[in-house]
């Protein structure tokens, strides 16, 4: 009883007016620095969280060595109050920062196992990622990538009029000796225009890109989509027409032979090429509005997107860890709430609160200067100095978490508290 008075008289009375020159006259060589790394809460056994290096070397040197002795004595006084049972006793709050300890550990140990375990996709991952935030840069916008499932839709909806408006015209056209022949070469014809559509789109769309400085390669790359999409269209008009022709001509026979005016063998034709044209133009217009203008730009996107799809597959197990951990924190929680609960009445319990309470009140103090510490170099950081921090608990491929200057000065600053 003494001793742990001793030890928390002695860490109750640190004079903190005393230390603060010494904390303060590392403010000016810090705020110069270009790179501060804050601690992580329980980061190799260090209770302090959100301190950047000489403000921790100051709190290791100066607070942590009298704060852990205080600590350690009351968590053994509230180890022999023996609680119904025969167990040990606990003071809350310890109990919960160790606890809290285990999950940080446990979950950095996971995600560093699955980094380890995916380190060449991730690192071909992050290669993408900096090609595409640079396009963004650049571009000063997100980029457009259409899916397959909207390609498919694309070419599945010129295909219907497509089919509509071909299938009579090709069911008599010469060679064509079944409905299944028929269908096939409509298909095909309404293939030509969607993909011809597409490509031209494609090609206006980028037509700025293609022409933009010296490159001739970059020029030259994008020829072979105009010929691609005026090939396809010239070759399946002139099977349209084609068709077409041979469809009109026993109808004009039959309408001479009836007495009657017979239809105009060139409007006829042309009609369905223009409703072919249509189709045609149509599709260009939904490719130029469906792809970014920039094909770097949009492959870029792609590619990082196929990336981050395999990552989330893979990370399945380590969302399913991560699950057990927190379930095991919150196990751990109910069980020294109960522990917590059975304390209250036991005899000397009262008085382990009250030894608690001047190590609480002390941590306050020492909060509140390392507070004032961090406002002031808050204010003094260079511009271009990074601030970050490591965290395992969020996303996998961002274990390193950045501040801005004014997120630093409001980053909540805690001292944890472990019993064991």
């Amino acid at each position: 009883m003494n001793q742990a008075a001793d030890n928390i008289d002695t860490y109750a009375s640190i004079d903190l007016d005393a230390l603060r020159a010494g904390l303060f006259s590392g403010l000016q060589q810090e705020a110069t620095t270009k790179e501060i790394f804050l601690s992580q809460a329980n980061d190799d056994g260090s209770p302090a969280e959100g301190l950047p290096p000489f403000a921790l070397s100051w709190f290791n040197n100066h607070i942590a060595p009298k704060r852990v002795l205080a600590i350690a004595e009351v968590a053994n006084e509230a180890r022999r109050i023996t609680l119904d049972g025969g167990d040990d006793g606990v003071l809350e709050p310890l109990a919960l920062g160790s606890a809290q300890r285990r999950r940080t550990k446990d979950l950095a140990t996971a995600t560093q196992e699955f980094i380890h375990k995916n380190s060449a996709l991730i690192e071909r991952h992050n290669q993408l990622e900096t090609v595409y935030v640079r396009h963004r840069n650049n571009e000063g916008r997100e980029a457009k990538t259409p899916s397959l499932l909207a390609l498919s839709i694309l070419f599945l909806v010129v295909l219907i009029p497509e089919s509509a408006l071909n299938y009579e015209s090709f069911r008599v056209a010469p060679m064509i000796r079944s409905a299944a022949m028929a269908s096939g070469i409509t298909l095909i014809v309404g293939m030509a225009i969607a993909f011809g559509g597409h490509s031209l789109g494609i090609f206006i769309r980028r037509f700025n890109y293609y022409r933009r400085g010296n490159d001739n390669i970059r020029r030259n790359s994008g020829w072979p989509m105009l010929w691609m999409g005026l090939g396809c269209l010239i070759l399946a008009l002139a099977a349209v027409a084609v068709a077409r022709y041979h469809f009109i001509l026993p109808k004009i026979a039959e309408m001479i032979a009836l007495g009657n005016e017979p239809p105009n063998i060139y409007s006829s034709v042309a009609g369905l090429m223009l409703g072919n044209l249509l189709c045609f133009l149509l599709t260009a217009m939904v490719a130029f509005v469906m792809h970014d203008p920039n094909p770097e730009y949009e492959s870029a996107a792609r590619d990082l997107g196929k990336r981050k799809k395999e990552l989330m597959k893979r990370s399945s197990r380590l969302n399913g860890m991560r699950k057990e951990i927190d379930r095991r924190l919150e196990s751990d929680r109910h069980a020294i709430r109960q522990k917590n609960r059975a304390m209250i009445g036991k005899p000397g319990y009262a008085t382990v609160l009250q030894r608690f309470e001047r190590i609480r009140a002390m941590d306050q103090k020492v909060i509140a200067m390392l507070q004032d510490y961090r406002r002031q170099l808050a204010e003094r950081l260079q511009p271009g100095t990074t601030v970050s921090m490591k965290d395992f608990s969020g996303d996998p491929l961002r274990t390193v978490r950045h501040f801005s200057s004014k997120e630093f000065a409001a980053h909540p600053l805690q001292l944890w508290m472990f019993d064991d």
